[in-house]
Parts: C-alpha cells; sequence; structure tokens
C-alpha cells in the first residue's frame, strides 16, 4: 500500500472512530465506502484486486477494523456505567451464530448486489437518525419474564449478526432499533450496549471471513483470507485514537445536531453507492 493509501486510511479511521464513538455504531458506514474506494484505485493506493473481488473484501476487512474500534469504545461507557449488560448477552449469542454463518455465503453475493444492499441500508440508517430516537418511540415493551426478554434479544441477533456479516458493518444501525424496539433500552443507554454487542457480532463474522477464503484467486496481497491486514492496520490505528472523542461527545453535544449531520452524510453515501451499483447490475 502506498503512502498515500496510509494517510487516507488513517484520515477515514479518525473519522470512523469518532462517529462509532458517539453514535455506537461500529464505523463500517464509513469504512466500507472508503474501501470500496481504496480496492477500486491500484494506481493511488497501490492495492491490486481482481475484479469483483473488491467489495468481499472490503466488508470482511471493515469487520475486523471493527473489532479493536468497538472493543475500546465499549469500555470507556463501561466504566461510565452505561452499558446493559444483560441486553448484550443474548443479542450477541443469536449475532455470533448469524455472523459466522452468513460469511460463508457473501462471498458468493455478486459485487454490485452487495454495494446496492449496503446502500439501502445506509438509507435506512439516515432515515433513522433522521426522525430521532426518543422514548416515544418504544412502542414493543419487554414482557417482565426473563425468559421472553433473552429471546427478543436472541431473535434480534440473529438479524443483527446476519445482515452484519452481508454488509460489511459492525451490526450497530441493526442493534439500535432492536435495542430500542425489542428491549426498551434507555436511550442513553444505546450507544454503550450497542457497541458492547459489535464486538462479538464483528469478530465472529470477521473471522468466518478469514478462513474462508481458501482457493481464492485475485486477492491483494497482504490478505489473510479475505482480509486485507494493511488497510485494517491503517485504517483501525486511527478509531483507535478518535473513538474516545466520540464517546465524550455523546455526552456533551446536542443528540439532534450530531443525528442530523450523520443522517445527511449517510443519505448521500447511499446516492452515490447505490446509483453506481445500479448501473453495474444494468450493465
Amino acid at each position: 500500500m502506498t503512502l498515500a493509501g496510509w494517510l487516507a486510511a488513517l484520515a477515514v479511521g479518525l473519522l470512523a472512530g469518532g462517529i462509532s464513538g458517539c453514535v455506537g455504531v461500529g464505523g463500517g458506514v464509513v469504512i466500507v465506502p472508503f474501501l470500496y474506494f481504496l480496492f477500486g484505485h491500484p494506481d493511488w493506493f497501490g492495492v491490486t484486486v481482481a475484479p469483483g473481488r473488491e467489495a468481499v473484501l472490503a466488508h470482511a476487512t471493515s469487520l475486523l477494523i471493527i473489532v479493536p474500534t468497538s472493543v475500546r469504545g465499549a469500555w470507556i461507557y463501561h466504566g461510565a456505567g452505561l452499558v446493559e449488560w444483560p441486553a448484550v448477552w443474548p443479542m450477541a449469542i443469536g449475532s455470533v451464530l448469524a455472523a459466522a454463518a452468513t460469511a460463508q455465503v457473501a462471498q458468493r453475493v455478486a459485487d454490485p448486489v452487495l454495494r446496492l444492499g449496503f446502500a439501502l441500508l445506509l438509507m435506512v440508517v439516515a432515515a433513522g437518525l433522521w426522525r430521532g430516537r426518543d422514548g416515544s418511540s418504544k412502542l414493543i415493551r419487554p414482557a417482565p419474564s426473563p425468559g421472553s426478554y433473552a429471546l427478543r434479544g436472541a431473535v434480534g441477533g440473529l438479524a443483527v449478526g446476519a445482515l452484519s456479516a452481508l454488509l460489511g458493518v459492525g451490526g450497530g444501525v441493526l442493534a439500535i432499533p432492536v435495542l430500542l424496539y425489542l428491549l426498551a433500552v434507555d436511550v442513553r443507554k444505546l450507544a454503550a450496549t450497542s457497541l458492547a454487542v459489535i464486538v462479538l457480532t464483528a469478530a465472529a463474522a470477521s473471522l468466518s471471513y478469514a478462513l474462508s477464503a481458501s482457493g481464492a484467486r485475485g486477492l491483494a496481497a497482504g490478505t489473510v483470507g479475505y482480509v486485507h491486514v494493511p488497510a485494517a492496520v491503517a485504517v483501525a490505528t486511527g478509531t483507535l485514537v478518535s473513538v474516545g472523542w466520540g464517546s465524550a461527545l455523546n455526552q456533551r453535544l446536542p443528540e439532534d445536531v450530531l443525528r442530523r449531520v450523520f443522517a445527511a452524510a449517510f443519505f448521500l453515501l447511499a446516492i452515490f453507492i447505490g446509483v453506481g451499483s445500479l448501473r453495474a447490475l444494468a450493465s
């Protein structure tokens, strides 16, 4: 990877880490589009990937980056007593199983389909962020039975893990609605609890991707399975620095301001990636 690649990856990592710490997502919504770009421009960044392999490599690499980022963010929030651990464990069980299994299938999905799926995910995230997340949106209250609470968490975790592995995100953008609607987690604890779930989800998916590339051709130098290690190290360096900044912002800045900024950014990314995917599918 060239010096330009390392510097760009570090800068993107700083942005992704700040978002991760602030709103409780793993940062994949920023990292994945950047990795698409990095793997798609070998002349600029020195990473040569066979056509059609960029998406799976981007998703697998993103998931590995998300693991240490989420560990640091969850640890910071745990120190503040904001992680709702009873909600974490059932969701983690479901998400780990689904993520590990789905990662074996995702590599067989056509590259434009993966990109279009990610664009649709960004649209959903943008809409949710723009509408806001207040207590009035808790439409489904958890039953008093611990068994029912755990079952809801596990079922929600299955969806989180499957879509996380398929689209290369840690699952926070999917875990947050589950935590809010199915488990009625307090809004102040959403980001913290989401990051704790992401740790295990992303770890399971990235490990499965790393072990599933036997016989695959056209992968860039420096890959382990489908994970591009140099890019992962460069981006993760930035995320580990800035995730603490994002956690601090979560406590201090008005949530509405941050929400709307992120919603606009995700919407623009969705348009950019979605249009390119539709063109590729049409051709």
